[in-house]
């Protein structure tokens, strides 16, 4: 068989009518009465519908609201974790303060006693150094 012949040969009406294309009677049977229960369905849940669109509704609120209620706590939670370490870098910085002013202390103090050449001594074992002054 040639492309010719095969594009020369018509299509039988009993193909387009066949199962593929379209629904045999028996099943569109069925189909109506399954559509006719679902429409018995959709009457007997209709009124109820109106309460599950309503309750859908309330726990979509509830919801939102645990939503904005955790973003809130989450928030406090950041900002209280926010002031500790505030507290905490204050409380080192006055540390590095107080370390900074001692030892300019220490070194004045090592200053004035070098000019009063009047060093701390050095215990030696049990006998006071002082160390020579240049």
């Amino acid at each position: 068989m040639t492309k010719a012949d095969l594009f020369s040969q018509r299509i039988p009406a009993n193909v387009l009518s066949s199962s593929l294309l379209f629904d045999s009677d028996e099943e569109d049977e069925g189909e109506e009465e399954s559509a006719g229960n679902e429409e018995a369905k959709r009457e007997v849940v209709r009124p109820g519908n109106k309460r599950l669109t309503q309750q859908k509704r309330n726990r979509m609120l509830e919801m939102e609201n645990q939503r904005r209620e955790a973003q809130k706590r989450k928030k406090e939670r950041q900002f209280l974790h926010d002031v500790d370490n505030a507290k905490k870098l204050a409380k080192e910085y006055e540390d590095t303060q107080e370390r900074r002013e001692q030892e300019k202390q220490e070194e004045l103090e090592m200053k004035k006693l070098k000019e009063e050449q009047k060093l701390p001594a050095i215990l030696h074992g049990g006998k006071a150094i002082y160390p020579l002054v240049d």
